[in-house]
C-alpha cells in the first residue's frame, strides 16, 4: 500500500511542477512545443541523475525510488503532450517544426539520460 501512496503523492507533485514550469516557460518560449521539450529533457536528466545515484546504493527504500522515479518524474514528464504537439504541427502543415520537436526530444532526451547517469554515478 505504501508504494501506491508514494506513486500518487509523487505524481501529484510531478504534475503540479510540470504545469507550473510549462506556464512559466510559455512566456519566453512562445513557440508551441518548446516548453514541453524543456520539461521532458529536464525530467530525463533528473531521472538519469537519480538512477545513477541510487543504482549502487542498496539501502535506498523501494518506496522512495518509486516516489521519485515513477511518481514525481513520471508525473513531471509528459509523453502524451509531446506526441500531441508533434501531430498538431504536422496537421498545421508545419512539418519542419513537427520533425524538429520529434527529433530534438529524442536526441536531447538520450543525451540527458546519459549525462544524468554519469553525474549520478559520480556523486
Amino acid at each position: 500500500m505504501l508504494i501506491f501512496i508514494a506513486v500518487a503523492t509523487g505524481g501529484a507533485i510531478g504534475a503540479t511542477l510540470r504545469y507550473s514550469l510549462i506556464r512559466i516557460l510559455s512566456g519566453p518560449l512562445i513557440i508551441s512545443g518548446l516548453p514541453t521539450l524543456v520539461v521532458n529533457v529536464l525530467g530525463t536528466l533528473l531521472l538519469g541523475i537519480f538512477f545513477g545515484y541510487v543504482e549502487s546504493r542498496t539501502a535506498v527504500p523501494k518506496y522512495l525510488v518509486t516516489l521519485v522515479a515513477v511518481g514525481v518524474l513520471g508525473g513531471f514528464t509528459t509523453f502524451s503532450s509531446y506526441m500531441y504537439e508533434v501531430v498538431l504541427h504536422k496537421e498545421l502543415d508545419d512539418m519542419l517544426w513537427s520533425g524538429l520537436i520529434l527529433l530534438a526530444t529524442l536526441g536531447l532526451g538520450l543525451l540527458a539520460i546519459m549525462i544524468g547517469l554519469a553525474v549520478g554515478r559520480n556523486v
